[in-house]
């Protein structure tokens, strides 16, 4: 059915921005705590974006290392950083306080607020993943403004307010804000003929590979 409200990705009211992000943030631990605490029906059956979903040989959005704006000296990079997120994502587990059903799409555009309430919609990336990686897909959009750790601050402090969330899994932001990335650049390479692909496509491939050289030498 039809749903009222502006996208946040268009709103310009700075005034009132960490408030929402607050809320956006108590949205999602809402979300989070329901599907948890909610038993599938027969035959559910939803994509995962677990580590093969991420970053096998056919991830869900794409083979995000084929990205024609990259060398092959990069493409090898990449390579050595599957290989590591791999590892990390196992050590970090897929426990119930971590991994379930999430939204899999939680961007500004698919957060529409109407007065001082905000909605979610489009849940056609909605799969099985780490509760992190719908976090950090809702804060990416504002990694690359001045004020983002306020920002995500806020978010964090609304999360808290509806959910447990330790520092130990708040600590592997940057390794689900790679992963994040490569899904984007994997979505754009299958799409290069959306609007979004032409626009955004290097930019993302340069943002890949700074991510992925940081990664490395960490």
């Amino acid at each position: 059915r039809w749903i009222n409200g502006v996208p946040v990705s268009e709103l310009t009211d700075q005034k009132n921005e960490l408030a929402m992000h607050r809320d956006i943030g108590e949205l999602m631990a809402r979300l989070h705590n329901q599907a948890a605490a909610w038993t599938p029906p027969h035959g559910f059956i939803r994509h995962s974006w677990n580590a093969e979903g991420l970053l096998g040989d056919d991830p869900v959005w794409g083979r995000f290392w084929e990205l024609s704006y990259l060398t092959a000296e990069q493409r090898e990079k990449i390579h050595g950083a599957r290989g590591l997120a791999r590892q990390k994502l196992q050590n970090f587990g897929q426990g119930k306080d971590r991994f379930g059903l999430i939204h899999g799409d939680f961007l500004p555009e698919n957060l529409l607020r109407d007065g001082n309430t905000v909605r979610i919609i489009d849940f056609d990336d909605c799969g099985f993943g780490w509760h992190m990686f719908d976090i950090v897909t809702s804060l990416f959009y504002y990694t690359y403004q001045d004020n983002f750790e306020s920002i995500k601050n806020a978010f964090v402090e609304g999360y808290r307010s509806r959910r447990e969330f330790p520092e130990e899994q708040l600590e592997t932001f940057d390794l689900f804000l790679l992963l994040r990335v490569m899904t984007s650049c994997g979505w754009v390479h299958t799409r290069p003929e959306t609007e979004t692909a032409r626009q955004f496509s290097a930019m993302l491939a340069a943002d890949m590979i700074q991510k992925v050289e940081v990664f490395l030498g960490s």
